[in-house]
Formats: structure tokens, C-alpha cells, sequence
């Protein structure tokens, strides 16, 4: 009898610690895809043709800094937006004729398409970052040209775009 106890005991013990175990284990889960890692779903064609609808995306959460050509997500109304940063804080961004100009320079840029209308230059405030999609045809994103969204706040970029998931692609 005394050794069915000590067994039941042990089992127990032993079924305690594979659920706190467990519990740990799924915790840190969620912990890392919520505030290290997040996967991305594009929806829709802002960013083409970098970026595809449907396109599966890694993005980095914590180490990141922001650079210009950076592909960034940040929240708008509970909703991830990914758009390319292009003009940094105190920089003066404006278009002409197509041509996107940074501080009376013209920005190479290889991965947009089509052409958008012109801009006024715009300085960025200290604490902003001027987002901008890849797919330049008007009308075909919505970012910080429009006077509605303008300069987003750096505390609103929540990570960095790191690699598409599917299809694989590097994305720098």
C-alpha cells in the first residue's frame, strides 16, 4: 500500500511539472510572436511591386533602427501598415515631376512603380518618420503624402519588415 501512494505521489509531481512546462513554454510563445516577432499578411497592392497581396512576412519587433528605405510596419486603428520610410526626422521631403527629392536631393529609388503626382516640401517633425508605399501610381497608397496621414510618429513604427515567409525573398 505504502508504495502505491509514493507512485501516485511521484505521478503527480511529475504531471504538475509537464504542465507548468507547458504553460512556460506557451507563454513564451505568445511573448515572443506578440512583442519580439510578428508574421504579416500583405493585403493589398501599396507596396508593389516589392511587395505582393498575399505575401507572408517576418518582422522584427525589438532591435531595430530606423533607416531610410527601410520597409516598417506601424498601426493604424488596430490595423499593421507597411509602407517604405523615405524621408528621416528634421529632413525636408517634397516631389517633383516623378521625382522624389530629400533635402534639395533626389532619392534613388529602383523599387517603385509608377509615377506620383508632386509635392510640396514637407520638413519632417523631430519625432517622425515620412512613410511612403513602393506602388507610386496615385491613388494606389495611402502614407504620408496624403496631408490626412502626413509624417508618422517613430513611437507608432512598431518593427522592421526582415524577409518574406512566402514566397521566400530577402527583402533589403
Amino acid at each position: 500500500m505504502m508504495q502505491t501512494t509514493k507512485n501516485t505521489t511521484a505521478t503527480k509531481a511529475a504531471s504538475t511539472r509537464s504542465w507548468l512546462v507547458f504553460i512556460l513554454t506557451l507563454g513564451m510563445i505568445i511573448f515572443v510572436f506578440r512583442y519580439c516577432i510578428g508574421i504579416i499578411i500583405i493585403s493589398g497592392n501599396s507596396m508593389a511591386p516589392t511587395l505582393k497581396d498575399g505575401q507572408i512576412l517576418l518582422a522584427n519587433y525589438i532591435a531595430f533602427t530606423l533607416e531610410r528605405g527601410d520597409i516598417v510596419i506601424y498601426e493604424d486603428h488596430g490595423m499593421p501598415i507597411i509602407k517604405r520610410v523615405i524621408g528621416l526626422p528634421r529632413e525636408t521631403v517634397g516631389i517633383k515631376n516623378g521625382q522624389v527629392i530629400i533635402n534639395g536631393i533626389p532619392l534613388h529609388e529602383e523599387y517603385t512603380n509608377g509615377l506620383p503626382r508632386d509635392l510640396e516640401p514637407v520638413t519632417i517633425p523631430d519625432d517622425s518618420c515620412f512613410l511612403v508605399g513602393d506602388n507610386r501610381i496615385p491613388g494606389a497608397s495611402r502614407d504620408s503624402r496624403d496631408p490626412s496621414v502626413g509624417p508618422i510618429e517613430a513611437k507608432r513604427i512598431k518593427g522592421e519588415a526582415l524577409f518574406s515567409i512566402y514566397p521566400f525573398k530577402l527583402i533589403k
